[in-house]
C-alpha cells in the first residue's frame, strides 16, 4: 500500500498523466483487506465450505461494479471531474472488500461460532520449507490467474495513452480513448463472477480427489467444470457483445467505442475457460506448466499492445487482450494434443483421463 499511496505521483508519470495520483492513492486502501480476505476465504475452502466464499465474491464484485456505474452517473448529474470520477470510482474496489469481510465475519460465527480470527495472522512462518513453498508458489499461482486480466489492465495502463500519442493523436484525446476503452473493464469483471466463483469452489475438491486417489470421480467433475464453465462464460461473453451499444449509450450517452468494447467483452469466455484449465492443472500439481503459459499470454499482450495500439487504436488494444489470452489457451490445447499423440489405444485408463479436458 505505502509504494502507491506515497509513490502515487511518480506511477501516474510512467502512465502518462500525472494527475491521476489522487486515484491511484484511493486504489491503495484495497491492500489493506486483502490479508484479511485471503485469511477468511483460505480457511472456509480448506473446510471446503463454499458458500461463505462464493457470496462473498458475488457481493464484493456487484458492489464495485455498482459504485463504478454511480460514479458514471454522478460524472454527468454533479459535473464532476474526470478524476474525481475516477477516484470515486475506484473507491468501489475498497466498498466491496470491506462488505465481502463482513459477510465472512457473518458466516465465521455462523459456523464456528467466534469471529475476528484475524489473530491467524499473527502467528509465526511455519518452519517446514515444504509448506512455505507450497504457500507461495500455489498461493502465486492462484493470484496470478484470478488477476490475470487485471495485470493486462496494468499493461494498458502503462502503455496505451503513450502509444495512441506516438501515432500521432492528441494527448488530450488519448486520454478520452483510454476512458472509453476502460468502459470495458467492469462488464468483463462483471461477466467472469460466476467464473471465478465457480474456480473457487472446484479447486478444493478436485485436489482432495487427487490426494484420495479417487480418478474416475475426478474425471466426472473436471469434464463437468470445463463444461459447465463453457456454457455459463460463453453465453456471457455473446450477450454482452449483443448488447454493448446498449449498454454503451443507456450508460454514458454515446456509442464511443462499441467495437473496440464488444471485441474486448470477449475476453469473459477466454478468461474463464483459462481459470477452469488452470484449476485443473494445479490440482494435479503441475505448477510450471501453469507458470509457463500466464508468462507466455502476459509477454504476447506486453510486446502486442504497443504494436497494435499505435495501428489501430484502442481497438488494437481490446485485440491485444484477446491475443495473450488466446496464447494462454493455445498453450494448454497444444499441450493437450502432445500427449494425446503419445497415446496407445489400449491404454483406456489414460484415454477416459484425457476426455476430462475435451
Amino acid at each position: 500500500m505505502g509504494n502507491y499511496l506515497f509513490f502515487a505521483n511518480g506511477v501516474a508519470s510512467l502512465m502518462g498523466d500525472v494527475e491521476l495520483s489522487p486515484v491511484i492513492r484511493v486504489a491503495s486502501f484495497t491492500f489493506l483487506l486483502l490479508p484479511v480476505l485471503s485469511l477468511y476465504r483460505g480457511l472456509f475452502q480448506g473446510e471446503l465450505l463454499m458458500i461463505p466464499t462464493a457470496v462473498s465474491q458475488v457481493v464484493e464484485q456487484l458492489l464495485r461494479v455498482g459504485v463504478i456505474l454511480f460514479a458514471a452517473v454522478s460524472y454527468a448529474s454533479f459535473s464532476l471531474t474526470v478524476y474525481q470520477t475516477g477516484a470515486f470510482a475506484m473507491a468501489g474496489a475498497f466498498i466491496g472488500g470491506l462488505a465481502a469481510w463482513l459477510i465472512l465475519l457473518y458466516y465465521d460465527r455462523k459456523i464456528h461460532g467466534v469471529h475476528l480470527r484475524t489473530h491467524l495472522l499473527l502467528l509465526s512462518v511455519p518452519k517446514e520449507k515444504q509448506l512455505v513453498r507450497r504457500f507461495f508458489v500455489e498461493g502465486g499461482l492462484v493470484s496470478v490467474y484470478s488477476g490475470l486480466l487485471i495485470l493486462f489492465q496494468l499493461i494498458d495502463s502503462f502503455l496505451l495513452i503513450n502509444s495512441l500519442t506516438n501515432s500521432g493523436i492528441a494527448e488530450q484525446s488519448a486520454k478520452v480513448a483510454k476512458g472509453v476503452y476502460d468502459r470495458g473493464q467492469p462488464l468483463v469483471q462483471l461477466g467472469l463472477v460466476v467464473a471465478t466463483a465457480l474456480s473457487a469452489s472446484f479447486l478444493p475438491a478436485l485436489t482432495k480427489l487427487i490426494v484420495q486417489k479417487n480418478q474416475a470421480k475426478f474425471i466426472h467433475s473436471a469434464k463437468l467444470y470445463l463444461r459447465f464453465t463453457t456454457a455459463i462464460a460463453g453465453a456471457a461473453a455473446c450477450g454482452l457483445a449483443v448488447l454493448i451499444p446498449y449498454l454503451n449509450f443507456s450508460l454514458f450517452k454515446d456509442f464511443s467505442g462499441n467495437w473496440t468494447l464488444t471485441a474486448f467483452v470477449f475476453a469473459v469466455g477466454l478468461m474463464a475457460e483459462i481459470q477452469a484449465y488452470q484449476s485443473i492443472a494445479q490440482s494435479q500439481g503441475a505448477f510450471f506448466t501453469i507458470l509457463k503459459a500466464a508468462g507466455i499470454g502476459l509477454l504476447v499482450k506486453l510486446v502486442a499492445t504497443g504494436l497494435l495500439t499505435f495501428y489501430l487504436g484502442t481497438f488494437g488494444a481490446s485485440l491485444s487482450t484477446l491475443l495473450g489470452l488466446v496464447m494462454v489457451l493455445f498453450f494448454w490445447l497444444k499441450k493437450k494434443t502432445k500427449r494425446l499423440m503419445t497415446l496407445r489405444k489400449k491404454d483406456n485408463l489414460v484415454l477416459n483421463y484425457w476426455s476430462a479436458f475435451c
